[in-house]
Formats: structure tokens, sequence, C-alpha cells
């Protein structure tokens, strides 16, 4: 208020209006460098939930999630996924009722009835979660990951390994030609689990040149990748994804928790590969 006429107040981009300024939406507020951007009128255009076309991490009752396949599919198909990736455990995980390979060559089978009974309402991508082993192997044989349409590979063992050999271990992961994305990638649980430790510059450099891509968990209690963490790996130029990493069918919901942190690290659709149709993405897991 100048005197008594009031010159900005009435709705919040009023006042990034009466400083010349274009708005700055709340998520990135963290003093990055946005006010300069929102001076010079140069601010990313956000990913938004309208952009998200699919679910990239989810549990069915094959491991330790409590819902069929065919309950996650219709419940994605109501949140308007166009398909999502069925990612059950594999590997060394017996108290997550990790699969073995008959079992998933049994679940393949439904997932082929299901796709035919909805008739490309959604298409359901064949997915696993699997185990890196303490040497950066996959619990799981190349024969069978091959034949997969996305492969996460997840530390789930081992958190306290020394910086240079949990890097490694990672990095061997990623240079696996089967595996697509590195699952909540620091393992945290916020209050009860620490980051993994990593050099950082080694993890992005090897996925953006083996095209690995990175996921933020949208499981709130995960928030994996930080918005640190996943704006340095845009910076970098890689990939990220989100996945709810839902045992339940309303966890699907925690989407929006996984945009969230996206629009933190200033994300673009450009740098997200759940905002890309089917045909794209799987040329993109090809390379």
């Amino acid at each position: 208020m100048a005197g008594k006429k009031i010159i900005s107040g009435g709705e919040e981009k009023s006042i990034y209006e009466a400083l010349s300024m274009d708005y700055i939406e709340p998520e990135p507020r963290e003093m990055r460098g946005e006010i300069d951007c929102a001076q010079k009128h140069n601010l990313p255009n956000l990913v938004d939930i309208q952009d998200i076309r699919d679910d990239l991490q989810m549990h069915s009752v094959w491991s330790d999630g409590t819902c069929s396949i065919k309950e996650l599919a219709k419940q994605a198909m109501c949140l308007g996924h166009e398909y999502i990736a069925i990612t059950d455990h594999i590997g060394h995980l017996v108290i997550a009722g990790a699969l073995n390979e008959k079992e998933i060559k049994k679940q393949w089978e439904e997932i082929d009835k299901l796709n035919n009974l909805f008739g490309g309402s959604i298409k359901i991508l064949k997915g696993g979660e699997v185990d890196i082993n303490a040497d950066g192997s996959m619990a799981c044989s190349d024969e069978i990951l091959s034949q997969f349409d996305i492969v996460l590979g997840s530390l789930h063992s081992q958190f306290k390994m020394p910086k240079d050999e949990m890097t490694k271990r990672v990095v061997r992961a990623m240079q696996n030609v089967h595996v697509d994305v590195i699952a909540h990638p620091t393992t945290r649980v916020i209050g009860r689990r620490d980051e993994v430790a990593f050099d950082w510059e080694t993890i992005f450099k090897i996925a953006k040149k083996t095209k690995t891509i990175l996921e933020i968990n949208a499981n709130p209690d995960r928030a994996d990748l930080s918005d640190v963490n996943a704006l340095r790996a845009i910076n970098e130029g890689v990939m990220l994804s989100l996945g709810t990493d839902a045992h339940r069918k309303e966890q699907l919901q925690n989407i929006q928790f996984g945009v969230y942190q996206a629009r933190r690290a200033w994300a673009t659709k450009g740098s997200i590969a759940n905002t890309l149709g089917l045909d794209n993405l799987l040329k993109q897991l090809r390379q």
C-alpha cells in the first residue's frame, strides 16, 4: 500500500506482477536462483500432475502387495494412467515374497491375459524390482532380465558399505544392459534410515552414459531421490522417473507426491519418463 492506494496483494500472483517478476510456483521456492530467473522471465515450465501418463513401480499379491494386478490396473485407470509397470520383488527378499524364475513366467502369463481383457484401455508392462547384489550383479539371470519390459535395480541389503564400494556396486548395476531404472537410489526412509553413501559425480556420469533412469520414489516416507539430488541429476542430463512403490491400490494416488518432489527439483516434462507415451518410453528403455 502506498498511502491509501493498494498496489498489490489481492492475490499472491499480483505481488509478483507488481515487482515485474514471473510467478514462482510454491515447490521450487528454495533460494536456488528462482528469484533471479523470475526477474529475467526465464523460469522453467514445471512438470504437472496432468502430464503424468503412468506409474513405474508397484507391487501386487505376487510378492508383498495386497492387491491383484487386475485391481491395480483398474485403480490406475481411475487415475487416468495409460499404462503401468508391475514390479514385484525378485531376488533375495524372501520376506517380501521375491519371485523365482518359474513364478515370473507365470506372472507374465497373467499379465498377457489381462492386457487382452482390457483391450487397450490400459497397458500393463512386465516389470521387476530386482535386488542388486553386493558386487553389483543382479539377483536374476540376464536371460530372464532380457525378457522384461522394464527392470528396476534396487539396493535392499548391506547399506553400510563404504562410499567407493557402494558407488562401484551401483555403477556395475547401471552398466548391465537390462537395467533400466535405479529405484529409490539412496534407500533412505525418512526418520528411520539414512541415505547410503555415493560418489554422486560418478553416479550421474554413468547414469547419463548408460541412459539409466533414476527414480523419484513417491512414497512420502522415502521421497528418494531428494529434491537436491534430483536437481543435480537433471542438470547432468539424467532422466528421472516416478514410481509410487504402491503395495495397496490406494497408494497409487501417491504419484502426486512424486510430482511435488520433481517440481522442487525444477523438473520439466522432458526430464520425467512418466510423461512419455508408451511407444516412446519403450524406445527410451531399449536404449
